[in-house]
């Protein structure tokens, strides 16, 4: 009877390891041709059914519309990989296209205007500062948010610019929220969303670098959905005001 049941054992880990597969899906037609996995229960050895989404949270996207054709007389053609990534967790940081041109990386995206959202700060100026501590203390805070019958939004890209023109991104953001994170691009610190769900507003702080007086403001794209992109939602203007704090500096604080 010991060995009976000893058996049994053996066989219920065999199945598990038979059905189960930590390296990969196997060859086999389900896995290969429907492109489902196999997943067994250890409990009671029934397969557990796939779930179907038609909104499913992973995005696969590709760096080019196309491939190039390569033939055996033209091998070089065929090392011109087409590159594919996704992005749920924010706009990547080493990545021209969303750094300098802020434009996420989706691929048959349509760029709408204008966009139903605005960016909103606290005050309509910064103060100067001299050194990275009375920086600290003179921040602005601000809010990107949803304008009139506009929808919630997933992403976002927002970067401290000069109206002037230019690409570099000034000043230093803070999060205030654990939807939003900093990256750092080439062209200076940005802000970022950290997962795809819906949203209808991020708040954020900004403060400047030291000595600077640039005027500033910030620019952002929104992405709505995954093929709908709203580029160029900016807040007004900022100047510098002073060397000392602003007798009408009262930051608002967003709730």
């Amino acid at each position: 009877m010991e060995i009976s049941c000893y058996g049994a054992l053996i066989l219920s880990c065999l199945l598990v390891v038979s059905f189960a597969y930590p390296q990969g899906a196997p060859v086999r037609q389900e896995s290969c041709v429907n492109l489902q996995p196999i997943h067994i229960d250890p409990l009671n050895q029934q397969q557990v059914q796939n779930q179907n989404s038609e909104n499913p949270p992973y995005v696969v996207t590709v760096n080019k519309n196309r491939y190039t054709s390569c033939t055996t007389q033209t091998p070089q053609l065929c090392r011109q990989p087409v590159i594919v990534s996704g992005f749920p967790n924010g706009a990547p940081s080493q990545n021209v296209e969303s750094c300098l041109n802020l434009n996420p990386i989706h691929n048959n995206a349509l760029y709408f205007s204008p966009p139903p959202y605005f960016l909103q700060t606290s005050q309509a100026f910064y103060a100067f500062c001299n050194e990275t501590a009375q920086c600290q203390r003179r921040f602005v805070a601000a809010r990107l948010q949803i304008q009139g019958q506009g929808a919630n939004f997933r992403g976002f890209i927002i970067q401290a610019r000069t109206p002037s023109g230019g690409s570099r991104s000034w000043g230093q953001f803070f999060p205030t929220q654990n939807d939003a994170k900093i990256i750092r691009c080439q062209n200076g610190l940005t802000l970022t969303h950290t997962a795809n769900n819906d949203k209808q507003s991020v708040t954020f702080q900004w403060i400047p670098e030291p000595n600077m007086r640039e005027q500033v403001q910030f620019v952002a794209t929104v992405v709505q959905n995954l093929r709908t992109i709203y580029p160029r939602v900016y807040s007004r203007p900022l100047p510098a005001v002073g060397g000392k704090t602003h007798p009408l500096f009262r930051p608002i604080k967003f709730m």
